[in-house]
């Protein structure tokens, strides 16, 4: 409560996902100060702390990263009605549910950032 949060599901073989990812830095970048949090939720459980730890330094991500389980992923993909990856969630400060944005492409990353904008300037 008293955020708004980004939960973007993810791994480090997924192109689309890594296409999302300087956004995503941008969008923490450019709100972190104002309450924005992104976090990102690897889905894929085999790959190892150092593994992520190594990509999140290639890709230069700012913003926080944990795994997703079987279950919470299920439930992610329960809301979002999508079986692949990326997909976003923007929760607002009162944790009501604001947006769902799946799969990749500028016209998803365009669509998420304007919600994004939207839901910082209420």
């Amino acid at each position: 409560k008293g955020k708004v949060l980004l939960v973007n599901l993810w791994a480090t073989w997924c192109g689309p996902c890594r296409g999302e990812m300087p956004h995503l830095v941008e969008m923490q970048e450019t709100y972190k100060d104002k309450g924005f949090e992104v976090i990102g939720l690897d889905v894929d459980t085999d790959e190892t702390a150092d593994q992520i730890n190594d990509f999140a330094n290639e890709m230069k991500l700012n913003y926080q990263l944990a795994w997703a389980d079987s279950q919470l992923y299920g439930e992610f993909l329960r809301l979002s009605k999508f079986q692949g990856i990326p997909q976003s969630f923007l929760i607002d400060r009162d944790g009501h549910l604001r947006g769902v944005f799946v799969g990749g492409g500028q016209k998803v990353i365009g669509t998420m950032k304007e919600s994004v904008k939207k839901v910082m300037n209420e």
